[in-house]
């Protein structure tokens, strides 16, 4: 999901300006995107585990803070969360997307020594599904 998410704010364009304007300051917004597809190649490859399954958990723990935070405030502006495919504004649907995914990044945190293995690779399924669903039912929702 890091290095989708990544690669998706790399080909956007717009990203730095989207992410300024959901809060991000200018330094974050620049380094975010490499820092998603940094860390996700080394979740895939295993490499720095499981130093590398915290700073995903990390990561994602940042981006479920700040949309709860957006949400709170009232204030559900689009994250750019996958680029040019989430365009949209924040809801409780990113909320739950982002819980569901944090769930998976503490997974891969405890199953890091393992080698991943099973619970790992049902984590990211699940993680890739929960996203696939919550996308089209928000592009199939009216304007």
């Amino acid at each position: 999901m890091l290095l989708v998410a990544g690669a998706a704010k790399l080909r956007q364009p717009e990203w730095p300006a989207t992410a300024r304007a959901f809060g991000l300051p200018r330094w974050a917004s620049a380094l975010l995107p490499w820092a998603e597809v940094a860390v996700g190649a080394m979740l895939v490859t295993g490499v720095g585990m499981p130093f590398t399954a915290l700073a995903a958990a990390a990561l994602v723990a940042g981006f479920t803070g700040m949309v709860a935070l957006r949400l709170v405030l009232g204030q559900p502006a689009p994250c750019g969360c996958f680029g040019e495919t989430s365009p949209r504004p924040i809801g409780t649907a990113t909320l739950v997307r982002n819980l569901i995914l944090l769930g998976a990044a503490a997974g891969a945190v405890l199953t890091a020594g393992e080698g991943g293995g099973p619970v790992a690779a049902a984590a990211g399924v699940a993680g890739a599904a929960v996203f696939l669903l919550l996308g089209r039912s928000r592009a199939a929702a009216p304007h």
